[in-house]
């Protein structure tokens, strides 16, 4: 009996002295615990170490590592405090550290468990550049992305305290344009990124930007209209398509809807108009398509002082924002970025080169991507292109016309068959 209580007593004891040995151990493991950075950290330099105070330890050791096997060792600190800073400057990166501690018998405690923390890239801003003055045309808001980022935030505001943003929107790219003119004033700017595990860098430093207005007006007479207008170098053009529905004289323009019946006008060299797909709202935001016998008509087009623009005042324009005399004289896409240039309102055209040029919307021209309609009365790419009339016949049944597509940043110059319906831009005499 006594052998049998003498056993039941060791399996006790041996089983106590296994669970506080296990307890120990655990304890032990949870000695030190790292307090900051917390564990997935975003961080900008110079980074704070700090953990818990062990009442026996005479020393610290901290130990930081690029990789998470430690294989790489960055830092080997040792301190009397519960706390370090490091004096170095992290690479943009994620990083691992832990800590142990040295008590009074100089033997060194477990290491702590491991936490790990990213140092970040901030946005970089580019455009609108500090304290620039841009037409609300060009507004476009670029910059540099960061290592990390899978998703960005941009807030602009009129005061820099950022109260009551007028843009407080995502975006997954290193751009965001807005989908509707901002109005003229001063105006702040910033960018944060979040990262895979869904959190949220630091902001970038704020930029400031002014929204200046660099268009003047025309109204016409014939319908009231008023027209934004735009001078680029000696030239001033109406920044909007035409819209006007009765020639110069009074008589209207026939409006023709029916596809068979403008197929028919190449026939009679008669002159028209229509909306794109025959739908008035379309009408509101491109203006008007209109067939080269319009535009050619003896009754006048434009209004008094206004006048269509000929191939060779397209050309002008065009070397003005750059382009050289050769290409002015080609045909097809010619230039660098003019078609960019030329182009306006983001918003309407599909994303493409045209609207990621960085000289986007610059010259006030606001050319819109009011689409097209064939001879045989069909219409096509809205969004995507904008054709212009000139007043210059290229052959007995084309003339000169100018292109813009979105995924290309320059212009095209081609010839126009005179029964298409085409946009147009009118510049002052």
């Amino acid at each position: 009996m006594k052998a049998k209580i003498s056993l039941i007593v060791t399996v006790f004891l041996s089983f106590s002295l296994f669970l506080c040995s296990k307890e120990d151990t655990k304890e032990s493991k949870k000695e030190i615990v790292l307090e900051s950075p917390a564990n997935h950290s975003l961080l900008k330099n110079p980074v704070i170490f700090k953990w818990n105070h062990v009442s026996d330890a005479e020393n610290y050791e901290i130990a930081l590592s690029s990789a998470s096997d430690f294989s790489k060792i960055l830092l080997n600190q040792r301190t009397e405090n519960p706390e370090f800073e490091s004096l170095e400057r992290f690479s943009p990166g994620t990083y691992y550290w832990k800590v142990r501690a040295e008590k009074e018998n100089s033997q060194w405690g477990d290491w702590s468990y491991v936490n790990d923390f990213t140092i970040i890239d901030i946005p970089k801003l580019i455009f609108p550049a500090a304290n620039v003055s841009i037409g609300s045309f060009g507004l476009r808001f670029q910059w540099e992305g960061v290592s990390y980022g899978v998703e960005y935030q941009i807030m602009v505001a009129a005061d820099s305290s950022f109260s009551s943003p007028v843009i407080d929107e995502y975006t997954e790219t290193a751009s965001y344009t807005p989908q509707e003119e901002i109005s003229v004033g001063t105006y702040y700017w910033k960018v944060r990124g979040k990262d895979s595990l869904l959190n949220w860098g630091e902001w970038s430093e704020t930029e400031r930007f002014d929204v200046i207005d660099l268009y003047g007006t025309f109204t016409d007479p014939r319908d009231g209209y008023t027209y934004k207008t735009i001078q680029i170098g000696d030239q001033v053009w109406m920044a909007e398509n035409l819209r006007v529905t009765i020639y110069r004289n009074g008589d209207p323009i026939p409006n023709v809807a029916d596809g068979a019946a403008w197929y028919d006008l190449y026939e009679t060299e008669s002159g028209a108009y229509c909306a794109y797909e025959n739908a008035d709202s379309n009408a509101e935001v491109y203006g008007y398509l209109y067939n080269w016998y319009a535009v050619n008509d003896s009754r006048g087009l434009a209004p008094e002082g206004w006048h269509v623009p000929t191939d060779e005042e397209w050309k002008e324009l065009e070397m003005y924002l750059g382009m050289s005399q050769w290409e002015a004289n080609s045909t097809d896409y010619r230039g660098t970025n003019e078609g960019s240039k030329l182009a306006g309102k983001a918003w309407l055209w599909a994303d493409g080169r045209l609207i990621q040029n960085a000289s986007f919307g610059s010259s006030g021209f606001s050319a819109l991507p009011g689409g097209y309609r064939h001879c045989n009365g069909n219409f096509a790419n809205v969004g995507d292109h904008g054709t212009f009339w000139s007043a210059t016949e290229s052959g007995s049944a084309s003339a000169w016309t100018r292109y813009l597509y979105c995924n290309y940043a320059t212009v095209g110059r081609g010839n126009g068959y005179k029964c298409c319906g085409f946009s147009l831009r009118l510049v002052r005499d």
